[in-house]
């Protein structure tokens, strides 16, 4: 019983880090995209 629950908890703790470490990779493609967008509007 309380085996199963440390697997349960272990296994989401992992599936919530790899998510946010998704996200904080979508974060960074989006924050150099916008400094491109910048970088371009301000050579225009």
């Amino acid at each position: 019983m309380v085996d199963s629950l440390r697997k349960r908890t272990t296994s989401s703790a992992a599936s919530t880090s790899v998510l946010e470490a998704g996200n904080y990779n979508q974060k960074k493609r989006e924050s150099k995209y916008m400094l491109l967008t910048q970088a371009n509007m301000v050579m225009w």
